[in-house]
């Protein structure tokens, strides 16, 4: 299943609330494993996708620079949810690319993008 396909597939559920996850098949990705799920943020349940587990298939060549540019164009109701950042040079990319640190993940480094985020208000 592709990431669109994925993500056009969770959409049709009814409760935001609900989760639904999986590996998906993404260009520039060796692998992709996705979550789309609401999160109790700011006091209100939001839609996000979860960028759970990354690898790029050459990483440092800008693969998710372009997977997040493409994923705001494409679905700018979605905010974007990365977890579990495991190096520092992703998490300043992050930051650079917009991205904000939220502790709403229960102590593990997590970033968000989109409609919670402060740059989007």
């Amino acid at each position: 299943m592709t990431l669109d396909e994925f993500i056009a597939e969770s959409t049709e559920r009814s409760d935001v609330r609900l989760s639904t996850n999986g590996w998906v098949s993404e260009h520039g990705f060796k692998s992709l494993y996705v979550r789309r799920t609401g999160r109790w943020l700011e006091d209100r349940w939001v839609d996000c996708l979860d960028l759970a587990n990354i690898t790029a298939s050459k990483p440092g060549n800008g693969a998710f620079k372009a997977l997040v540019a493409r994923l705001r164009l494409a679905h700018p109701e979605l905010t974007l949810f990365v977890e579990a950042i495991g190096t520092k040079r992703f998490m300043d990319g992050l930051l650079r690319m917009g991205f904000v640190r939220t502790h709403e993940s229960r102590g593990v480094n997590a970033y968000l993008l989109g409609v919670a985020s402060p740059e989007a208000q």
